[in-house]
């Protein structure tokens, strides 16, 4: 594979003097440090910490899994670490341990940033300058637009059309950002000025999706699938030991896996549990890659097509479908909108 999706969440972890003396400086020196903005405030408890979960997920046609991490920080020593022999394309937010990986890496791994993230940016500032704001929504309305129509297309034609269509929106979003109207509105630390000061450090990553129409243009692909645990995490609160916490992940990297591809997870566990369980007892050579392949979700559901949920599928079908119909019908609108305009 050559493009994956990378996302990381915050949680809890009880230690229970697990740290060695290396761990226990890093996170004394974390404890003394102001966080950045938007990052969580670092406990002071002796028993617990912030640790983080991270998530690399595969493009359906690549890599069609979701792999979750576990590590006591945030820093890029532990991105780096799982990636060191991967190469390619991670299509990330602007966070420094992504935005800075291609000069670590001397090139093998280059940043695409998400797009959804600078738009979100201007949604955030939308109270404070609503008609700037409202304009580069509008822009990016235009690009998700391309977006939706280049879904069904091969990837060769995904390229023509962003390439046709896309490129001379980003040219009026360049020329917009430059505009007097938005540099005098852009105060360094409003939130309009925020958004725009995001949008102009990112611009050469946040673009890079054009050079390929295999490259996504945000990362929701793997904020879908990292939600379960942010959203879990305020039910079952912390991990109770970091190896509790590996272990936790691991098999929310199969459980997250098997629901991406629509599998009943009780069927699937059920069944890989007792084949792995019968061939440790019974057969330890069988434990070889090619075993374990046809274990994999994707592999498995290909087998087994009465553990689908077929339901799932066709609702899925469906809202895209309606997504798609409800697109082209604002797109008609906006046409006749504009001609109008014109007439008059």
């Amino acid at each position: 594979q050559s493009i994956i999706h990378v996302d990381e969440t915050p949680a809890l972890v009880l230690l229970r003097d697990s740290l060695d003396a290396e761990q226990q400086e890093q996170l004394d020196k974390r404890r003394k440090k102001k966080p950045p903005d938007g990052e969580p405030q670092e406990l002071n408890e002796p028993g617990s910490a912030t640790s983080y979960a991270w998530l690399f997920s595969g493009l359906d046609d690549l890599a069609p899994y979701d792999y979750f991490h576990w590590s006591l920080s945030r820093s890029h020593t532990s991105l780096d670490q799982w990636l060191a022999t991967f190469q390619g394309t991670v299509v990330a937010d602007a966070y420094e341990a992504y935005a800075h990986i291609e000069k670590r890496t001397d090139g093998r791994i280059v940043h695409a940033s998400c797009n959804w993230h600078a738009r979100r940016e201007f949604v955030k500032a939308e109270t404070y300058q609503p008609q700037l704001c409202a304009e580069a929504i509008a822009l990016y309305g235009q690009l998700c637009d391309i977006e939706e129509r280049g879904q069904l297309k091969t990837t060769l034609e995904r390229y023509e059309l962003r390439q046709r269509e896309a490129v001379p929106v980003w040219r009026t979003l360049e020329r917009w950002l430059a505009s007097d109207r938005v540099q005098r509105a852009a105060l360094p630390r409003s939130p309009f000025g925020k958004a725009v000061g995001y949008m102009q450090n990112q611009w050469e990553v946040l673009q890079r999706y054009l050079t390929d129409g295999e490259l996504p243009f945000d990362n929701n692909q793997a904020e879908r699938a990292i939600r379960p645990l942010a959203v879990g995490r305020r039910n079952w609160l912390f991990f109770g030991h970091p190896q509790a916490a590996a272990s936790r992940l691991r098999l929310m990297s199969i459980v997250s896996s098997a629901h991406r591809h629509n599998l009943i997870v009780e069927d699937y566990l059920t069944d890989i549990l007792e084949q792995l369980a019968d061939a440790a007892q019974n057969d330890p050579a069988k434990l070889q890659a090619e075993f374990l392949a046809d274990l994999l979700p994707d592999q498995w559901a290909s087998k087994h097509p009465t553990s689908i949920r077929k339901q799932r599928v066709a609702d899925k079908a469906d809202r895209q479908e309606a997504k798609r119909a409800r697109r082209a019908r604002q797109r008609i609108l906006a046409r006749q909108r504009r001609k109008a305009t014109a007439g008059k």
